[in-house]
């Protein structure tokens, strides 16, 4: 899918702008960096799932994808990664969490806009997804500062 929305903080709502429920569509791309209505990332069918595993990793790269293209699109990206920063799935060289900190530094290298929302409710916090945060040059926030950013 390629739906996109556009939050508008001041009544804390969500608005439709764009997009298809149809997977598989090109994308449609007018002039690199300007705006346009008729410009339209590509959609797709397809998830990054691992059947109870975290590919956080495989999650980030295909993150930067789809910023990619939306900012061949001409708009700009807010990626909001919800997590408790536990990697235990993932390609490349044998180590889950190396790489998907190699894809965080990634992002940050790019300069995507993003924010880490920690979930990490453990007696025994291990700040995963905060380190996500900064290796992702990310705004973060801790479990149970949701409540505090939405009254925002």
């Amino acid at each position: 899918l390629n739906d996109l929305w556009k939050y508008d903080p001041s009544t804390n709502e969500w608005t439709w702008m764009s997009g298809s429920d149809l997977g598989e569509q090109s994308g449609i791309y007018g002039t690199q960096g300007t705006a346009a209505p008729t410009n339209v990332p590509g959609s797709r069918f397809d998830a990054v799932t691992y059947g109870g595993r975290t590919p956080l990793g495989d999650g980030l790269a295909r993150g930067i994808e789809v910023v990619q293209e939306i900012r061949r699109s001409g708009m700009s990206e807010l990626v909001v990664l919800l997590t408790d920063g536990r990697v235990n799935q993932g390609e490349g060289s044998g180590d889950p969490l190396a790489d998907a900190m190699r894809q965080a530094e990634r992002m940050s290298a790019l300069a995507v806009r993003s924010v880490v929302c920690d979930f990490e409710n453990s007696p025994v916090p291990l700040g995963l997804a905060q380190r996500f945060a900064a290796a992702m040059g990310a705004t973060y926030v801790p479990y149970g500062g949701l409540s505090a950013v939405a009254q925002q």
